[in-house]
């Protein structure tokens, strides 16, 4: 239950940041971890670091995944269209119980 809602608030939070304009995978990351999307410190860049183990790179990677993913659902997209200009469409005239 723990890991769900860890989970849940962690995908809440990406989202909020990415929502109030922030499109750096730091302010993300710092709006999981923290629940600001405030920048890291200055200087901190772990990822230059020569310390990070392949699983950490790994990891990193799943990250920016999980962050693309976010970064599609949230886009915005058009109304849809009203029920007569959707049945206006010649690939749309025969559907039966809808436009016919």
């Amino acid at each position: 239950m723990a890991i769900t809602n860890f989970g849940i608030a962690s995908y809440g939070a990406g989202i909020k940041a990415i929502a109030e304009g922030h499109k750096s995978l730091d302010a993300v990351i710092q709006s999981v971890l923290t629940g600001r999307p405030d920048g890291l410190p200055p200087g901190y860049n772990k990822l230059a670091d020569n310390s990070v183990t392949p699983q950490e790179l790994e990891l990193v990677h799943g990250l920016e995944l999980g962050v693309s993913e976010i970064m599609t659902l949230s886009q915005v997209e058009p109304a849809p269209l009203p029920i007569k200009e959707f049945c206006a469409k010649p690939e749309n005239i025969n559907l039966k119980g809808l436009c016919k």
